[in-house]
């Protein structure tokens, strides 16, 4: 192999050596680029992703926003035609249309807090995959802590929070809320956050 490597002449030495020379880091620089790319693409769908789950928060935190204060007229309403100080046929009817976009709310926030748990819970969901991989990956130490936040947090919510705004006040208690109504307002402003 030495031997049939002298009979070469220098210059073609030469060429095959620049070329080897030049060929290898081309080949570094290609796979090196398809590892960065495709990094590069993982990190933004994990940031879509969460700008997705930031987004839905968002709406949901101004939902219960604007329940609270519909709560609030609606509380108003009843005790206005409950003292009878004020005599108005349409305090009632106004007190529908604020119960009926209390309803509407309501079922729309059910549904949201079922879409978020399926598509944005870190610990069950296919769709946050990547961003639980990149907490694990990028810092084990912190990573799981706060996947395991977003668990209890999100579990608080669903399990707690919601179910006792939807239980309907016992009967002679609080009047914060309209007769006939199963509306309890909000429980304090702890899952606003």
């Amino acid at each position: 192999m030495v031997r049939l490597f002298n009979n070469i002449p220098i210059f073609r030495r030469f060429l095959v050596l620049f070329a080897i020379m030049a060929i290898v880091p081309i080949i570094v620089i290609v796979l090196l680029s398809n590892f960065f790319l495709t990094s590069l693409d993982t990190r933004s769908q994990a940031v879509q992703t969460s700008v997705d789950s930031q987004s839905l928060s968002s709406q949901e935190q101004s939902n219960l926003q604007r329940m609270n204060a519909l709560l609030q007229t609606r509380f108003n309403q009843t005790f206005a035609s409950l003292s009878g100080v004020i005599v108005d046929p349409a305090l009632a009817s106004a007190g529908g249309l604020v119960s009926t976009d209390i309803t509407a709310r309501e079922v729309e926030f059910g549904q949201s807090l079922t879409a978020y748990q399926s598509n944005y819970d870190l610990t069950t969901s296919s769709n946050m995959a990547t961003i639980r991989s990149i907490l694990i990956d990028d810092n084990p130490a912190t990573g799981p802590a706060i996947i395991a936040d977003q668990q209890q947090a999100l579990n608080e919510v669903v399990t707690t929070q919601w179910p006792a705004y939807r239980k309907p006040a016992p009967a002679g208690g609080s009047c914060a809320r309209p007769p006939g109504s199963h509306h309890q307002g909000p429980p304090g402003n702890t899952f606003a956050s």
